[in-house]
């Protein structure tokens, strides 16, 4: 039978268990740092939902050259914000995100 010190007993315990909580937090702050900062629909109603929905909206737009912020109906974003908006649906909109929708600017 092995003669453990309460050092040893803690070492073996507490180490592991820390290395799980910083790892865990991290996990945490690295999928908030990757959060959309326009993803949030607080105060839409389900009609705007749906109208989101069916204009297929995204955040981030599978074409490099279209893109909400090249975009005829794109709201600029308030100074210091990060989203702006769009003058066929409610809700923040991200400036690289696409939608159905897009329209060139003409010039």
């Amino acid at each position: 039978m092995q003669n453990y010190s309460r050092r040893k007993f803690l070492l073996n315990g507490l180490v592991p268990l820390a290395g799980s909580v910083l790892a865990g937090g991290l996990v945490i702050a690295c999928t908030k740092q990757k959060q959309d900062p326009c993803s949030d629909l607080t105060g839409l109603s389900e009609e705007d939902k749906t109208v989101r929905t069916e204009l297929e909206y995204v955040a981030q737009s599978p074409y490099p050259e279209k893109v909400c912020d090249n975009c005829a109906v794109w709201i600029k974003p308030e100074e210091g914000k990060p989203c702006g908006g769009c003058e066929i649906m409610e809700g923040p909109v991200h400036p690289k995100g696409y939608c159905n929708s897009w329209i060139a600017i003409e010039s």
